[in-house]
């Protein structure tokens, strides 16, 4: 069917046995009701369908496909060109505002559906525009960054202010608008939700470098329990910073890794409970990471090349370190301050100069299934503090499997220590070692040796 006129076209629109309408060139005057999936088909921007204030489309059910024509907003006063439903759009143009200035790719609504009244949220909304953008929230507990943009496409974030949860009742709906201004036009896109306790908060990520370009400007805009996820394929080049609640994550693609790299320094600083997960850390001076503080969690990074040790844990801070892999550094694998804690997963130290782990006075380590292997100057573990060592491989370290010093009280169950080039287990100081269901062979000066007053109780180990 192909129409010639705007009152042509309404007839069609309600004939609900028609599913493409063919439109010739001309000018067709809105705004129209489409309330059934269907396609209108243009004959390119010679066919414009136009309303000078909006909407032009009405639409109420999904489905609905525009092609191949031009969709406009006479008047200067802005408008919407799709209500309630955005429609699929190909070859289509989209212009507003008598001075022709081409419109936005906004959504038509946004939907934050239920969330509890008491955390905070986020929502990612994408934009398009070929124009400068500000943009504002009408509503004090609702805020949108950035609030400007530039031309191209970005990924806007709508936060929900956890500093005034007392304005938010249970069953009360949001009625909102995302107020958009451009240089000669203005856009309102309707903001709809409801506060329900049960619900889960929302948490939209941060893509890097698809959102914003820098893991900087991630972290920055990031609110507290959000994730970045980060391309495998990026690399940044000097220190990073991570002092807030947020958790990043490579997204595993092909098998890489994003790196982090410093040559004059750390390459990350970890604090206030930030995340990392499946990255490559490296540096050429100091320990390529620094942890500082607690509640910090390292999982399926790789770290090596390190002009000083590997990890470094500041006095009080606590780890979880989980599928961690710290080879070939200068210095040691993992350097534990005084009075910092660390729980060791699944994880591998190998190679590094010094011993593989070392561990200060009033430390407390956990160690689980993982690996300490073929240090070249130091032990596998040397620790002062009290360490639970489960499960573990010490072997061909230069120096003792676990040497134990000063107070250091040390359990081990399980695992192996087997040919380190000094002894398996060594305590001096007052040092204290039980050893249950190890498996000691192969250590070059002995399996054991305990220094007068230090301590060692042996219990159904295996040659």
């Amino acid at each position: 069917m192909r129409i010639t006129d705007g009152n042509e076209l309404r007839l069609a629109l309600e004939d609900s046995t028609v599913r493409v309408i063919e439109l010739a060139p001309g000018e067709f005057l809105g705004p129209f009701d489409i309330n059934r999936p269907l396609t209108l088909r243009g004959a390119g921007s010679s066919t414009v369908v136009y309303h000078p204030a909006g909407p032009v489309f009405r639409m109420t059910v999904p489905g609905c496909k525009l092609e191949q024509l031009r969709v406009e907003i006479t008047g200067n006063q802005g408008g919407i060109l799709f209500e309630d439903v955005q429609p699929s759009l190909r070859d289509v143009e989209l212009r507003a505002g008598g001075g022709g200035e081409e419109v936005p790719l906004l959504p038509s609504v946004i939907q934050l559906d239920a969330f509890p009244p008491d955390q905070p949220g986020t929502w990612s909304i994408q934009v398009e525009t070929k124009v400068p953008l500000e943009l504002a929230v009408q509503a004090s507990i609702l805020s949108v960054e950035p609030n400007c943009v530039q031309p191209g496409r970005h990924r806007l974030r709508l936060r929900l202010d956890a500093t005034q949860p007392r304005r938010l009742s249970v069953g009360m709906v949001i009625l909102s608008m995302l107020i958009v201004r451009s240089p000669n036009c203005r856009y309102e896109v309707p903001i709809r939700g409801v506060v329900d306790p049960s619900a889960q908060p929302s948490r939209a990520a941060i893509r890097v470098p698809e959102d914003v370009t820098s893991l900087e400007e991630a972290i920055r805009i990031a609110g507290v329990g959000e994730k970045i996820i980060v391309n495998s394929t990026f690399i940044q080049e000097e220190l990073l910073q991570v002092g807030k609640q947020i958790e990043l994550i490579s997204n595993g693609e092909d098998g890489m890794k994003p790196i982090l790299r410093n040559v004059s320094g750390p390459a990350l600083v970890l604090s206030h409970g930030a995340r990392i997960r499946g990255f490559h850390i490296e540096n050429g001076e100091d320990s390529a990471i620094m942890c500082e503080g607690a509640g910090i969690e390292i999982c399926d990074c790789t770290v090596g090349m390190s002009a000083g040790n590997g990890i470094h844990l500041s006095s009080s801070s606590s780890v979880l370190a989980s599928g961690v892999e710290v080879r070939n550094c200068r210095g040691g694998g993992i350097d534990m301050a005084p009075h910092s804690e660390l729980r060791l997963i699944q994880s591998h130290l190998y190679a590094n100069r010094r011993s593989n782990l070392s561990a200060g006075l009033g430390t407390v380590l956990v160690a689980e299934r993982s690996s300490f292997q073929r240090s070249r100057q130091g032990s596998g573990i040397i620790t002062g503090g009290k360490a639970d060592i489960i499960d573990c491989i010490l072997f061909s370290n230069a120096r003792s499997g676990i040497w134990i010093e000063e107070d250091g009280k040390v359990q081990v169950s399980k695992g192996q220590i087997e040919g380190n080039q000094d002894w398996g287990v060594c305590v001096s100081g007052s040092g204290q070692a039980t050893l249950c269901g190890v498996k000691l062979s192969a250590n070059k000066r002995g399996e054991w040796k305990a220094d007068n007053p230090a301590q060692i109780h042996l219990t159904d180990n295996k040659p």
